[in-house]
């Protein structure tokens, strides 16, 4: 599957917006794109927008734990935004809802 990241760092917050389906074809892709927004100089937040993932699978998901674990090292928030329904009930049935904030996690709880 086909898989663009997006990214962009302004000041202590990047973003990593990857679109489309993710699986474990282009893990490797994304692991790339958050270890260098993670340890990018001065960032301090990670959002990883989630607006036009369509589909995430289990490999994805260790992604983006390693991710959070890689961030809290370097005491780097990294937090999920956006997600689209099927997106959303994978992470909240894989109890990874925590990783999103307040706001998200209310707006998620709607949508399942």
């Amino acid at each position: 599957m086909r898989m663009d990241v997006w990214t962009s760092a302004t000041g202590r917050t990047a973003v990593v917006a990857p679109t489309g389906e993710l699986d474990i074809a282009n893990a490797v892709d994304l692991r790339r794109a958050l270890t260098a927004a993670v340890e990018r100089p001065g960032v301090r937040l990670v959002v990883v927008d989630l607006q036009s993932t369509t589909f995430v699978d289990s490999t994805i998901l260790g992604v983006l734990v390693g991710a959070v674990r890689r961030g809290s090292r370097r005491a780097v928030q990294v937090v999920l935004t956006a997600p689209r329904s099927q997106v959303a009930r994978t992470i909240s049935l894989t109890g990874l809802d925590h990783l999103l904030p307040g706001q998200e996690r209310r707006r998620l709880r709607t949508v399942i």
